[in-house]
């Protein structure tokens, strides 16, 4: 299951970013394994 480790504004009022992690890998330690996400608005 992937969870968010923190929300950022673009700067867009059509979409923002986040960085996802696994938890197993949030559980390890294991930080270089996030994602950077761009997630849009309908």
């Amino acid at each position: 299951e992937w969870v968010p480790l923190a929300q950022f504004s673009t700067g867009s009022e059509n979409h923002y970013g986040c960085f996802l992690i696994d938890l197993e890998d949030l559980a390890a330690k294991q930080f270089d394994r996030m994602r950077s996400v761009t997630r849009f608005f309908k």
